[in-house]
């Protein structure tokens, strides 16, 4: 689960500058959903505790921000 989480956040990391360089709006769309679905793998990784519900509160307003600002 180690490796997986490191290279979704190098993915992360790489469509987040290319979404900056490029101020593409899809790409930028691409990247917000990224994290959205970075935070809710953390969410179900993570076992019975309360950093699953800050993990799910954080995904859930990355995305609210997104619609709300976007």
């Amino acid at each position: 689960m180690k490796l997986i989480d490191y290279v979704f956040r190098a993915f992360l990391l790489v469509i987040g500058v290319i979404a900056v360089l490029y101020n593409d709006p899809t790409l930028i769309r691409f990247f917000i959903a990224s994290i959205v679905a970075y935070f809710l793998f953390l969410f179900f990784k993570e076992p019975k505790g309360n950093m699953r519900v800050i993990y799910l509160i954080i995904g859930g307003a990355v995305a609210l921000f997104y619609f709300i600002f976007y």
